[in-house]
This record gives C-alpha cells, sequence and structure tokens, in this order.
C-alpha cells in the first residue's frame, strides 16, 4: 500500500480484544491518491445483521468503520475497518511504525493537536452516530448485496431400479429433481455412469428457484445379461452437492426355440390325419411365460399343450402339429406360439399335399356268357390307381357259384398311375344263369371295390350217331 507524506492516525485495538475464528479481519486505508493507493486487502465477515458506520477524518485520510457487516463489498466507501459485533470501536493512538504497537510519547504540541483532533472526532462520531441508524443501512445495503437463501437440491427417486430388461430393448424412467432450499441454485452439469444407462432430457447448465423442480429421463438399454449398477450424479451449486442417484437393472434374454422350424408332412390321403411332434425349448437366461398357441392353414392344426404354461430356462415341452387334407393338393400354413420372448411370436411352417387314390377296374363288370358246364370261362382284370396317392390293397376275394379269381396277391401297393392285373374265372356246375362279384379292399376311397360278374352255364348237346 502506498502512503502519502503526511502523518495518519492509526488504530490500536484493546489487549484484551480477541478476533474470532471464523471473522476474517482486513483494513484499507485510502488517501487522497486513491487511484496509486488499491486496497491491498479486502473485508469479509462470516456472520452479521444490519450495520453501523463511523467515519474519522485526519488530515487527508479517511477512515470508516462498519460493525456487523455480513457481506465483504465495501465498493464506494474511502476505508474500512471491519471487526466482530462485540468490539465497540479501536482507540485513536498517535502515528506509529507499526499497526498495534505502542505509541511514542508525544511532544506538547503533537499532545494539544491531539486532544483539538480528537475533540473534533468526538463531535463528528456523536454527530454521525445520530443519523447512521437512519442513513447508514441505506448506503451499506446498496453496497453490499442483501443475504440470500442456501439451495438444498434433492432427487426423486432416490433410487430407480428398472428391473429385468431384454438385451437390446431400452426402459425409461424418470427422475425429478426439486430446489428444497431457500434460495436458488444453479446444477451446472449431470453425468450417469455404468454401462447401459443414458440420461436425456435436460440442458445444463440449470437453475431452479427455491421450490422448483424439473426432471431428466434416464434410460437402460443393456448390450449384455447380467445385472449392472450406475448412478446419476448432479453437480449444482447447493450445500449438497453432488446429489446421486442409484440405477440398477438386469439385462436378460427371454428367447424361445421351436424345433423343427419347418414341419412337412408329405402326402397325406384325404380324409386321414398326420402327426409330427415338435419341441419348444427355452434357450434364454430368463423364465418364459407362453400365453397361447395356434395353427394356421386349410386342414393343420395343433394339440397337446394347454395354456398359459411357463418355462424355466433351458426347460423343453413339445406339441403335435397335425395335417388332415379335405382336399387334394398342396397346403400350407404354420403353428404360431405366443409369449413374452423377444422373438415372439415363434413359428414354425407346415406344408403338406392332400392326395386321393382312386382305384378302378377295367372291366369295371363282365359277362361270361354261356359257358358250357364243366367247362370255365377266364376274364383278366385290370386294377388302376387313377388317383395322387398309393392304394394299397389288402384283401381280394369272388363270391358268387362258380366264380373264383387268380393271380392277385395281397396285400398289394399301385402307386399312382400304377396298376395290378388279376383274372377272373367262371366254371358252372349247371346249366343255369349265374351272377356273382369280385370284391377289392384298400385304402382307396369307396373300399371295398366291387366289380359284379354274370355268365351262364348251358348243357353239352347230344350228338346223333349213324
Amino acid at each position: 500500500m502506498q502512503t502519502t507524506s503526511r502523518a495518519r492516525t492509526r488504530l490500536r485495538f484493546p489487549p484484551s480484544f480477541r478476533f474470532r475464528s471464523t471473522l476474517d479481519l482486513r483494513w484499507c486505508v485510502f488517501s487522497r491518491s486513491f487511484a496509486n493507493s488499491p486496497c491491498k486487502r479486502l473485508i469479509s465477515l462470516s456472520t452479521a445483521q444490519s450495520a453501523l458506520v463511523f467515519i474519522v477524518r485526519e488530515h487527508d485520510s479517511v477512515y470508516a468503520l462498519l460493525r456487523n457487516v455480513r457481506t465483504a463489498s465495501i465498493g464506494d466507501l474511502r476505508g474500512a475497518v471491519l471487526v466482530q459485533p462485540s468490539w465497540t470501536g479501536p482507540q485513536l493512538v498517535p502515528p506509529g511504525p507499526t499497526f498495534n504497537e505502542p505509541p511514542a510519547p508525544a511532544s506538547p504540541r503533537e499532545q494539544s493537536s491531539l486532544r483539538r483532533n480528537t475533540r473534533a472526532w468526538k463531535w463528528g462520531c456523536a454527530l454521525f452516530c445520530l443519523i447512521a441508524t437512519a442513513g447508514c443501512s441505506g448506503l451499506v445495503s446498496q453496497s453490499l448485496p442483501p443475504p440470500s437463501g442456501n439451495g438444498q437440491l434433492s432427487a426423486t427417486p432416490g433410487s430407480v431400479d428398472f428391473g429385468t430388461v431384454e438385451v437390446g430393448v431400452s426402459s425409461t424412467q424418470t427422475v425429478t429433481f426439486s430446489n428444497a432450499g431457500t434460495g436458488s441454485l444453479t446444477i451446472s452439469q449431470g453425468a450417469v455412469s455404468g454401462a447401459g444407462f443414458t440420461m436425456t432430457g435436460q440442458t445444463f447448465p440449470l437453475t431452479l428457484s427455491a421450490g422448483q423442480s424439473s426432471s431428466v429421463d434416464v434410460q437402460f438399454a443393456p448390450t449384455v445379461t447380467g445385472s449392472t449398477t450406475g448412478s446419476v450424479s448432479l453437480v449444482s451449486s447447493a450445500t449438497n452437492s453432488p446429489t446421486s442417484v442409484t440405477l440398477n437393472g438386469a439385462g436378460v434374454r427371454h428367447q424361445l426355440s421351436i424345433t423343427p422350424s419347418s414341419v412337412s408332412f408329405g402326402n397325406v390321403m384325404v380324409g386321414t390325419a398326420n402327426a409330427q411332434t415338435v419341441t419348444l425349448t427355452n434357450s434364454g437366461t430368463a423364465n418364459l411365460n407362453i400365453s397361447q398357441g395356434s395353427a394356421t392353414g386349410a386342414g393343420f392344426g395343433m394339440s397337446g399343450l394347454t395354456f398359459p404354461f411357463s418355462l424355466a430356462p433351458g426347460q423343453s415341452s413339445t406339441f403335435n402339429a397335425q395335417f388332415t387334407p379335405t382336399a387334394p393338393g398342396s397346403a400350407s400354413g404354420s403353428v404360431s406360439i405366443s409369449s413374452n420372448a423377444r422373438n415372439s411370436p415363434t413359428a414354425a411352417s407346415l406344408t403338406g399335399s392332400g392326395t386321393l387314390a382312386a382305384l378302378s377296374p377295367n372291366p369295371s363288370n363282365y359277362n361270361f356268357g354261356n359257358v358250357l358246364v364243366g367247362s370255365s370261362g377266364t376274364q383278366t382284370i385290370t386294377l388302376s390307381n387313377s388317383g395322387t396317392a398309393s392304394v394299397t390293397i389288402s384283401a381280394a376275394s369272388a363270391s358268387g357259384a362258380g366264380f373264383s379269381i387268380a393271380g392277385l396277391s395281397v396285400p398289394a401297393t399301385l402307386n399312382a398311375g400304377q396298376a395290378a392285373s388279376f383274372t377272373a374265372s367262371f366254371a358252372p356246375a349247371s346249366a343255369a344263369s349265374f351272377t356273382g362279384s369280385v370284391s377289392i379292399t384298400s385304402n382307396a376311397p369307396g373300399s371295398p371295390l366291387t366289380i359284379p360278374l354274370s355268365g351262364t352255364g348251358t348243357a353239352a348237346q347230344p350228338q346223333l350217331t349213324r
């Protein structure tokens, strides 16, 4: 601090005076050369309420004593010494080489001058004290900002549990933060930690007045299975900064496998049923809740499951997929299983072909005509599979007196378009008309196939001899 050539009055504190640990005493003295004499120290106090200002002048120096001042700003004051509220004021002493140093003995001339100056200071202080109560508070309030309350940041909820979340899927929850204090606060930044956790919906810095609230969206999108922890941290000017919210979640895989994924029934005779076994397996890491299943496509169905049911990880269950064609031709459909798996509904494709076996005889009936008694007549009959499915002949027989068949071994299978022949015979035992039939039993529609037969037995004519 620069000084002038003139002497200036020093301030001396009583020997019994002690500053509190929370009080920071600083001293500034400004002279006429104010621009060249900057304050070397600022002034700060930890606690105070009102202000009482004493201004004392000696020569070109101005001293100000502020009592019970909370803030450190002294803007428009020439110089100041701030003291704790219990102090009644400094003692004026003659100039000395150091602060708080005992004064040197004064000459008579200096003592006279000091007495005159002291009387002047006393009158000045008395006058100023009269107006200080009314006017100084305004002066101080203009130069010193009023005390403000403290911001207190609270977050709700204090802990967020996302539960189980499917890997590759995100879950979002909202965290609300409020200023529960008595003064405004500023949130300078927000950060989130933990694998799979992100934060959206807010831009920082953000200022909240007392009682004001705002929120952020916290997302959990796990990329792997297993439990994960993290946190949201808000750095602010609040007394409890940083404010944290714990995050918990678990990545899981709900995966349902179906085997086989494609079922082919091949050729199935119209009107008959074919069934195949299908297996469901929980190939994930969490319990599966299977709610329903259905089959689509003409002639397709499923059986063997009761809904709803659950599958633990690694557990399996089976059901039957069925195909019962009602008409010849190709058919397609699917079995669909609904569950809480990520790949729900899980489906298996179904294919099949309805076939129709058609066994036709040629000729479809036969008349042996006249056959002499004691002889026989024969006729070849051909059986053809004119349908789209194989025909299995399980039995063949002839009925009626004198009728019989030969040449057909059973069981016999005729593929589509294939044919087989056998011989039908008529051997009448008497002269008369006879009827009968051949019966072919197979898996073809209309079985048994009946082929009508007829014939007449004739007696031999006697021959004349000469």
